[in-house]
């Protein structure tokens, strides 16, 4: 246990590794699919998606697909008309529509657009710096940005996560991540911090899994309980900057790390971070990663793949009699709520 400031990590866990770390089990393990779609700071080909799998053991990543070359990129989410919103770094805002790669621009209303957010009413999105001031986006129809005056504790903020239509979370950390944390009254656009200088405070993502607010910065991966207003777990690894992060609201995390690697974790069996016994791997994907789209929740893809095609496993095994587990013929286990369809060989496996 460590204390910082007003606040106690009940769990932390650090570790050094490029592959596979944490619990040498499989049991329970929840498997995961799909594409990640992603930004890098520097470079042409600077808005990419890659194909990930997860099989509960072991993550599989795909080749890098360009999916657009725009001018500047960084934060990146989902609009409800599937196309990708991009800040550029600077007064622009890009949308893009991911499979003709056609991008729109219009101004982000005189604000340096790094961090993005899509509002719940998904009218509209929300713009910020690193930390910097804050700009609405109307998106029916995308149009120029319009600059919002913040006050109160912080006037520039670096990322916001929503609590509910009218009140979010927000951080100002800078990219190293460390920075205040606190509430935002999306109507007033008043600022209340919680905590001054947190290690962590730079991206953020709420997760529908643990029901916590998941923060991103530096080495520092922090879970925050907006229900009890805690801070439940921290999670630590050396010679990383982590930016920005997402989850897919079933137990597995994914953080882009500036110095070209990704970090999954799942913890789909302890809803905690910070557990050692989760498992998580640190592999490279291109240099300059810079921030991941949304896999759940707002800014996500409205339309993902279940499965990703390129990707493919074989699942024989057998029902275990009278238990609500799937043995594998590796004898591997799955739970029930994972398992195969059916019976035999290949019994139509569904990845939910």
């Amino acid at each position: 246990m460590r204390e910082l400031g007003r606040m106690v990590f009940l769990r932390s866990a650090a570790a050094l590794a490029f592959w596979a770390c944490g619990s040498d089990s499989s049991f329970g393990n929840t498997v995961a699919s799909g594409d990640l779609y992603f930004t890098t700071y520097i470079g042409g080909t600077n808005v990419n998606k890659i194909a990930f799998d997860f099989d509960g053991k072991s993550l599989t990543l795909g080749a890098v697909i360009n999916v657009a070359v725009t001018d500047g990129a960084d934060g990146l989410i989902f609009t409800a008309d599937k196309d990708l919103l991009v800040g550029a770094q600077k007064n622009i805002i890009h949308k893009i529509n991911p499979t003709t790669q056609m991008v729109q621009s219009q101004t982000a209303g005189g604000v340096n657009a790094y961090h993005m957010a899509l509002d719940p009413s998904q009218t509209c999105a929300w713009a910020t710096g690193i930390p910097g001031q804050m700009a609405r986006i109307p998106l029916n129809p995308f149009a120029d940005g319009i600059k919002v005056n913040l006050s109160g504790d912080d006037t520039v903020i670096t990322s916001i996560a929503f609590q509910d239509t009218d009140h979010a979370f927000y951080t100002s950390g800078t990219s190293i991540g460390i920075g205040n944390f606190g509430r935002i009254d999306m109507k007033t656009f008043k600022t209340t911090v919680l905590i001054r200088n947190l290690p962590g405070a730079h991206g953020m993502a709420y997760d529908a899994f643990s029901g916590d607010i998941i923060l991103f910065g530096g080495i520092n991966i922090v879970q925050f309980d907006p229900a009890t207003g805690a801070f439940v777990d921290n999670w630590t690894l050396p010679n990383v900057n982590f930016d920005q992060g997402t989850v897919d609201g079933k137990g597995h995390l994914f953080v882009a790390d500036m110095k070209g690697y990704l970090l999954f974790m799942d913890y789909s069996e302890t809803k905690r971070i910070g557990d050692t016994t989760n498992f998580w791997t640190h592999p490279t994907v291109a240099a300059n990663m810079d921030d991941v789209a949304p896999l759940s929740g707002l800014g996500s893809n409205p339309n993902p793949d279940r499965i990703n095609s390129n990707i493919r496993h074989t699942w024989d095994g057998f029902l275990k009699p009278e238990s609500n587990e799937w043995v594998l013929a590796n004898g591997r286990v799955l739970r029930i709520k994972d398992a195969p369809h059916g019976s035999g060989k290949n019994a139509g496996f569904i990845k939910r």
